[in-house]
């Protein structure tokens, strides 16, 4: 049946060993005032969600979502995520992988939620377009599920590599740690474009940008067009912070409908602007 921790204030539940299986069939809820404490890091098993209002410590252990499809909803960081085959988990809450993003379910985000994903992904990312939702790619190296987002944000380091059908960001698309990325085919972007420091942006076909482009906040970062494939074009304004980079190497025609400012540096190349 259900499990409910605390009646809004206070409620421990303390898993002290890892002998046995730790298996919650009914709904799993941690009431505000409530704490649920597997520090020590055995396996847990969810069969009809999770919703945490109160603290949810975990440990090492992997955290199982099987036999039908649920909900998480509340505040969790979450070291190992494992869905099983058949079964999807839509997210209603924010959310933490640390180490891996494991299974042969899938993962759906709900409106408003955000997914970060810090480790290992090899489950499956269903979809993520719904209104006000966000995935965020935090870790070193990371392939880009092809899919619709609303809002993307690339974070961490080393090289985000979009999967090929990768097309489409209905809200905003944000770079931000040490990061760098190249498109593979066109891509629309919805909303803004935001590009930090310390972040390269490469563009080897097409891109439409609905709001504005900000290339840096004043220590670097650069946008890249790099081939002539496709058009162009940045509806909002787009601005280069000092010591940021637009570089149209590429000499393709580009299409500002809201201005340019440029504080940094700006290759036009040989193009029509």
């Amino acid at each position: 049946g259900q499990t409910v921790i605390g009646e809004g204030t206070s409620g421990i539940f303390k898993i002290v060993n890892i002998q046995g299986t730790k298996t919650f069939a009914g709904p799993f809820e941690i009431n505000a005032g409530g704490k649920f404490d597997n520090s020590i890091g055995d396996n847990t098993h969810f069969q009809k969600g999770l919703n945490n209002k109160g603290e949810f410590i975990d440990g090492t252990g992997t955290n199982y979502f099987e036999l039908a499809s649920q909900s998480v909803r509340g505040t969790l960081s979450l070291e190992r995520i494992f869905i099983e085959p058949g079964v999807t988990v839509t997210n209603y809450g924010q959310v933490v992988s640390t180490v891996s993003f494991a299974g042969g379910g899938s993962w759906a985000q709900g409106p408003e939620p955000k997914i970060t994903l810090k480790g290992l992904i090899t489950a499956d990312l269903s979809s993520a377009d719904s209104l006000g939702n966000t995935v965020e790619y935090a870790g070193t190296d990371q392939k880009i599920k092809a899919i619709i987002y609303h809002h993307l944000s690339l974070t961490g380091s080393g090289i985000k590599s979009f999967q090929t059908g990768f097309e489409k960001v209905n809200g905003n698309l944000l770079f931000a740690g040490t990061t760098s990325a190249a498109t593979k085919q066109a891509i629309t972007i919805g909303g803004s474009l935001v590009i930090g420091d310390e972040n390269q942006f490469s563009v080897t076909n097409a891109i439409t940008v609905g709001g504005i482009t900000t290339i840096g906040t004043g220590q670097g970062g650069g946008l890249f067009l790099t081939a002539t494939a496709g058009t162009k074009t940045f509806s909002g304004k787009l601005t280069i912070a000092p010591k940021a980079t637009f570089s149209n190497t590429a000499n393709d025609n580009v299409h500002y409908q809201s201005g340019l400012e440029a504080l940094g540096t700006f290759v036009g190349g040989t193009a029509v602007h």
